[in-house]
């Protein structure tokens, strides 16, 4: 074929296709543009994309709203179990109850070190 005209290039180089017609270049962009003109301007698609988009946006504020309001709790709780486990102090501590926190076959501690 020429360089503006399209077809089938089994057709037109090996004859292997029946495929024997062919179109200006010129005409085939022609009907794509205005394809593509009247389905993605078309209103109601617009209009659907528009509320899909902003109910995803949505969704996704209140996902990390909720992942937020979660990683506030994790950390809120690790803090309590190493404070009354003293985790970062390299040995396990269990509370007892009203003398306040001790290692295990120590007595209790006034102060941490």
């Amino acid at each position: 074929m020429g360089k503006d005209r399209l077809g089938c290039a089994n057709h037109h180089a090996r004859n292997i296709c029946s495929k024997n017609r062919t179109i200006l270049r010129h005409r085939l962009q022609a009907k794509i543009f205005a394809g593509l003109k009247q389905r993605l301007l078309a209103l109601d698609l617009v209009a659907q994309f528009l509320k899909t988009y902003v109910q995803e946006v949505n969704a996704n504020h209140e996902r990390g709203a909720r992942l937020g309001k979660l990683q506030t709790e994790q950390a809120r709780l690790t803090r309590q179990i190493r404070g009354n486990y003293g985790y970062d102090q390299g040995y396990w501590r269990q509370p007892e109850p009203g003398r306040g926190s001790a290692r295990a076959g120590t007595p209790a501690r006034s102060h941490r070190v």
